[in-house]
């Protein structure tokens, strides 16, 4: 279970950060945790549906999320992988699809990852999530690929190649330090920002998708 509290201290930027308003003027943080918690809900069960690895969603109601657990740990606790090469290529290629079907998660980082004993991966904390079509999207992307390289280099010692041979297809869409470029993926895989009301999403998004 959990359970949205967004408060006057420790969400002060919510109201600039995230869409929950739209056009209101006026609010209160009842409302604010109540439509975080709806937003969670509806992005879990999407992504449930899609294939990602992420807890089942269950049932919410006012400003509570009821959601299967999570057999694991939190990431950020742990201190040695068996396969941290397998496990860094998982995370990565869940922020790649994640862009495929048209979402960026926005705090991409150990903190919001859990791992089993088997290494499995589960993704949480999703009302932040934004669309591919976002006027921020490429720097969101951009922070939560770094976030991943820079975890797995302190914490697991690993290196990364710094530089690419032009003639070397397998690192297509990786900029110079090895990274994935934003503007390489492949964005047409589904429409999940849509179907989610994504932030950014816009109306000329919607008109594109329906010709």
């Amino acid at each position: 279970m959990k359970l949205h509290r967004l408060g006057r201290v420790s969400f002060r930027a919510v109201k600039s950060k995230r869409d929950y308003l739209r056009h209101r003027s006026s609010y209160n943080w009842l409302y604010l945790s109540r439509l975080a918690a709806l937003k969670e809900f509806a992005f879990m069960k999407a992504l449930e549906t899609h294939g990602f690895p992420v807890p089942q969603a269950i049932e919410h109601n006012r400003h509570c999320v009821i959601m299967s657990l999570v057999q694991g740990y939190p990431f950020v606790q742990v201190k040695q992988l068996q396969n941290p090469e397998t496990v860094f290529e998982t995370i990565i290629g869940i922020i790649i699809r994640l862009a495929e079907h048209g979402l960026i998660h926005c705090d991409f980082n150990e903190f919001n990852i859990m791992i089993d004993d088997e290494e499995k991966i589960t993704v949480i904390d999703f009302p932040q999530m934004v669309s591919v079509s976002h006027r921020n999207a490429k720097m969101y992307f951009d922070r939560d690929v770094e976030c991943i390289f820079k975890f797995f280099r302190k914490r697991f010692n690993m290196s990364f190649q710094e530089s690419i041979d032009d003639n070397d297809d397998s690192d297509k869409g990786k900029n110079e330090a090895g990274k994935l470029c934003f503007s390489s993926i492949d964005k047409s895989a589904g429409v999940l920002d849509k179907e989610l009301a994504a932030s950014g999403f816009s109306k000329k998004d919607d008109e594109d998708i329906q010709r």
